[in-house]
């Protein structure tokens, strides 16, 4: 399950600084300050996605694949 969500943050932190707040929303997640995106985006959406249950994350993953390629997480995702 950790590992799902550190995919999807590594996925989602592909996005610019700049779009990354907006994009989170948008996909569900809590709303953040575009410097915590700045300071690093990886941990940005990390933060957001431990509060998600296995459900959750699990459809989150789907969307952000949509979203944006990644092997990883299209690897977890098939387990």
């Amino acid at each position: 399950m950790e590992f799902l969500k550190e995919n999807i943050a590594a996925s989602l932190s592909s996005a610019k600084a700049y779009n990354l707040p907006k994009l989170c929303v948008d996909l569900g997640l809590p709303e953040g300050e575009e410097s915590e995106a700045y300071s690093s985006k990886h941990y940005y959406v990390l933060k957001r996605v431990q509060l998600l249950g296995k459900e959750q994350a699990i459809a989150l993953g789907k969307q952000a694949l949509e979203r944006f390629s990644s092997y990883q997480l299209e690897e977890t995702l098939d387990l």
